[in-house]
């Protein structure tokens, strides 16, 4: 082997040396701005989700007269209502409720009531509670 020769290889060994070191600091370099994009993006998410309103009951009831003593209750909402109950209110008034559900209300569907008044105070409004919402909603007659 030969002086240079020698040389060369050192000055490979340096040079590979010091490619490795470059190639090191870029490397964490590169870990650091991906950690920062990526703390980033959650913190731009989590403000996202706080811009999303909150979703809506998914039943919406709405009550409107049909014909004489008879009210049509609705389900405006997406998705069935169970263990439906009305009751009257005032809770003094003297009303009778006809024709109570028995059954689920579907999306978009209805079922007629019927109020009829014998004395005393008048019902003016309803309170219906069913299985899917977790307070009751108290809808005008």
């Amino acid at each position: 082997m030969t002086a240079g020769e020698i040389v060369f290889g050192i000055l490979g060994l340096v040079v590979g040396f010091v490619v490795g070191l470059v190639t090191l600091h870029y490397t964490r370099r590169s870990t650091l701005a991906t950690e920062r994009s990526a703390k980033a993006g959650e913190r731009s998410a989590a403000a996202a989700e706080a811009l999303v309103p909150p979703t809506p009951p998914r039943v919406i009831w709405a009550l409107t007269p049909a014909q004489g003593i008879l009210y049509e209750l609705r389900n405006m909402g997406t998705t069935a209502a169970t263990g439906v109950t009305v009751t009257l209110l005032p809770a003094n008034a003297e009303g009778l409720l006809r024709y109570p559900p028995t059954g689920p209300i579907g999306p978009g569907g209805a079922h007629e009531i019927g109020v009829l008044r014998v004395s005393g105070p008048k019902a003016t409004s309803a309170k219906v509670e069913c299985n899917e919402l977790s307070d009751s909603v108290t809808l005008p007659l």
